[in-house]
């Protein structure tokens, strides 16, 4: 039996190398398959010879907004009879660290056609995700409605993937336009988090909680975890790896691409914030961005109270 057709997603708005090392760890890991680039940094952003489709409705988008990502790929693969069995999101600071992806999901999705990392239910209380937990707060001022589901689910957004079937029911979703432009009024950012796993819900597909979630976080890894990755059959992407294609972590994934794997000891940890004071300042910063986004969420209106959303094309 054949593989499963891929295609990578990936919005791209700044640093052309990081782009470049993206597309070659793809095409090595998973040579033969599609990638398509959003460009998110608009016309300044020159992607002339990358190698790679540009999605032509491809527009700025701010950071922590990308819902459009998503819509606008999904309707322009389906305008294009170019839907694959499996659109898997990635970005520039991940790497796919061994081949036989594709090999892997016709093995582990079956019927479903939604994959994302931590997936599930939002739950009651402050002890779930904040970006999750923050649409809860503010779910039944139209998001309920938007997406016909009574509650939020939420993914990690880099690696979702959506089967065939999520695509094109996305893209034939009545109030996709307004969904879309709701997320872009809203004061909820990364609200991609929230959005796509909880279409898949109300949409009908079937979703499922990667096993490979624990490869999938906002944090950088040492070679021992690294190796422990590669070791793993249920991880195949990596979030998040150095920009440094000279760092220990790009090196150690490239090496394993290579057939050359040394043993991890040979591999530093430089990229890994590991000193006490570098921790803590990663600790408060993320602290005080967190408690601010949550008065914010918890205090003002989810969108301006000017917001009108007209939908349509």
């Amino acid at each position: 039996m054949a593989a499963p057709s891929l295609c990578f997603l990936a919005c791209v708005n700044t640093n052309r190398p990081l782009v470049e090392l993206l597309l070659d760890n793809l095409r090595q890991a998973a040579p033969g398959h599609d990638v398509v680039l959003y460009n998110g940094g608009g016309p300044e952003f020159d992607l002339t010879g990358i190698g790679a489709d540009v999605n032509p409705y491809s527009r700025r988008l701010r950071y922590s907004y990308l819902t459009r990502l998503l819509a606008e790929t999904a309707r322009w693969l389906t305008e294009t009879s170019r839907v694959p069995d499996y659109l898997v999101l990635v970005e520039p600071d991940m790497m796919l660290i061994k081949p036989g992806f594709a090999e892997y999901l016709g093995r582990i999705m079956g019927d479903a056609a939604y994959l994302g990392a931590h997936f599930h239910k939002v739950r009651p209380g402050w002890a779930d995700n904040p970006i999750g937990r923050r649409a809860r707060w503010k779910w039944h001022e139209g998001w309920r409605d938007l997406t016909g589901s009574p509650s939020p689910y939420h993914s990690f957004s880099p690696g979702q993937v959506f089967g065939r079937e999520y695509v094109e029911k996305l893209a034939a979703l009545p109030q996709l336009d307004r969904i879309v432009e709701r997320a872009e009024a809203s004061r909820l950012q990364v609200l991609e988090e929230v959005v796509y796993p909880t279409l898949a819900v109300s949409m009908g597909c079937r979703a499922l909680a990667n096993p490979g979630s624990h490869a999938l976080t906002l944090r950088w890894y040492a070679p021992d975890e690294l190796q422990e990755f590669l070791d793993d059959d249920s991880v195949y992407l990596v979030h998040r790896v150095s920009g440094d294609p000279r760092a220990g972590d790009r090196r150690m994934i490239q090496d394993s691409l290579d057939g050359r794997l040394q043993p991890p000891d040979r591999y530093d940890a430089a990229h890994v914030p590991s000193g006490p004071w570098q921790r803590a300042r990663i600790l408060t910063e993320r602290f005080v961005r967190r408690r601010r986004l949550d008065l914010v969420a918890a205090l003002a209106d989810e969108v301006p109270k000017g917001f009108t959303a007209q939908g349509g094309r």
